[in-house]
This record gives C-alpha cells, sequence and structure tokens, in this order.
C-alpha cells in the first residue's frame, strides 16, 4: 500500500468515525441522511481530486506537468487555493456520484434500520451498543475498518490517478501508448486478468473503456511507452465491470 492509500484509507476510517459520531446528535432522520450524503459525495470528491494531483505528479518531468500545492499531512485534502480545484470538482461531479451510489444507498438504510429499531428516535442510538455496532459491522460501517468507504474511496482515488496518467500523456508527442498491467496476483479478476500485457497505441479505442480501475478495489494500472512496442491484442467480447466501462477521461482534454 503506497503513502497516499494509507492516506485514503486513513480519511475513510476519519470519515466513517465522524458518521458514527453525529448519528447519536441527529434528532431529525431526513435532514440528518442529507447532510451524511452530502459530507461523503464531498469527501470523496477530494480523494478524487488528490488522485489526479498524484497522478500528474507521477509523470516524467520532461512532460513539464505542473502540479498543485496541497497539503496532506494531517487531511487528505485541506483547502486547495487553484483555479482546478472547483474545476475538477464540478467535472467530477457525476462520476463522484455514481461510483459512490451504492455505499451512500447503503448507509442510508442502515440508518433507517438503526432507527427502526429505537422507534424513529435517533437521540437513542448509542454506539456501544452491541446490537448496534453488530449491524454497523454486518452493513461494513465498522469504524475500525470503514469497508465500505474504504472500497470506495481508493476506488475513486485510482479513477483519477491512472486517468490523469492517461490524460496528460495521450497528446504528448513523447508518447507513443500504454500497456495494461494487472497485479498479478490470484486475487486479479478474470476479466481484468485476461488484460495482462495489452499494449496498444495511445489512440486505439480499447483505452476509452479499459484505463483502470475497472471495478471496485480494482488494483490495475497502465504503463505508459515511450517507445513504439509490439502490439498485444485485448481478448473479444471482455468488458470491466459493470458501472466502470467508459474512461472517465476520454473526452477530456484535461485540467
Amino acid at each position: 500500500m503506497t503513502r497516499f492509500e494509507r492516506l485514503v484509507v486513513a480519511e475513510a476510517r476519519n470519515l466513517n468515525k465522524r458518521i458514527l459520531t453525529e448519528v447519536t446528535k441527529a434528532a431529525d432522520l431526513t435532514s440528518f441522511l442529507i447532510h451524511m450524503d452530502e459530507l461523503i459525495l464531498s469527501s470523496f470528491l477530494d480523494v478524487m481530486i488528490l488522485g489526479t494531483i498524484i497522478g500528474r505528479e507521477s509523470l516524467p518531468k520532461e512532460l513539464e506537468v505542473k502540479p498543485l500545492q496541497l497539503s496532506i499531512e494531517k487531511r487528505i485534502l485541506e483547502k486547495i487555493r487553484h483555479e482546478d480545484y472547483e474545476v475538477m470538482r464540478f467535472y467530477y461531479e457525476n462520476a463522484a456520484a455514481e461510483v459512490s451510489a451504492d455505499i451512500r444507498a447503503g448507509f442510508a438504510d442502515t440508518l433507517m434500520l438503526l432507527a427502526e429499531n429505537v422507534d424513529g428516535d435517533l437521540s437513542q442510538i448509542k454506539l456501544k451498543s452491541e446490537g448496534i455496532r453488530a449491524i454497523l459491522i454486518m452493513k461494513g460501517y465498522d469504524p475500525k475498518t470503514a469497508r465500505n468507504i474504504s472500497t470506495v474511496f481508493r476506488t475513486g482515488y485510482y479513477l483519477t490517478y491512472n486517468g490523469a496518467r492517461y490524460n496528460n500523456t495521450r497528446r504528448s508527442e513523447m508518447v507513443w501508448g500504454y500497456r495494461y498491467i494487472t497485479a498479478g496476483d490470484e486475487l486479479v479478476r478474470e476479466n481484468h486478468a485476461l488484460q495482462q500485457g495489452v499494449t496498444l497505441p495511445k489512440g486505439d479505442a480499447y483505452w476509452s473503456v479499459w484505463v483502470p480501475p475497472n471495478g471496485y478495489n480494482c488494483r490495475c494500472t497502465i504503463d505508459i511507452l515511450y517507445e513504439e512496442a509490439e502490439i498485444v491484442e485485448p481478448p473479444v467480447g471482455i468488458l470491466p465491470d459493470p458501472g466502470f466501462r467508459t474512461n472517465l477521461f476520454s473526452d477530456y482534454g484535461g485540467f
């Protein structure tokens, strides 16, 4: 796990703890759900922006990428004083909402279940209650692991990390193309494993679909190729996981 992925996971856990703390103070379920939905989405957008920044910074200096300045010592992103910040939040808004939809809906469903268990009186919810804790753990909101939020945050981070690497190199005359690389272990999904080593020019339509991540918790990446390489075609008829079948950056000029 990279330093930045550890920060992403830490942010997920912090958010999970904040949610569990604030739920004990909520009196109105509807307004609280709206507040939490906005909080999760806003945090997720910052994680995606972090991925963009680190992806750009990972590129060779000769590509003349100018990274943003940011502070991530205590939180993944503090306020960034840069024109790109609001531009990225606007551009990523729809993708962030789609990728995080399940986690946000899951939280709402869980909270509704908790409210039913206390006759709708949220003030009666106690974090130390074994019954409540069991429900939270079962639903993936254990504050120690923050499994649901961590999964989405890691996925969002690599969505924009790899996307930024693609987006900031596909128009460079120095770059010939890309090679698809998996994590190479038994955890790699079959449809992803079949893409291992696929090598194609940067303008190939394949990259409008298969720039990783191609599913939740996907650890695949792309190698940037600066010299012409032997083409390795992908298998026919294999698609990424549902919800990950379009490259977010395929039709965008870049930040």
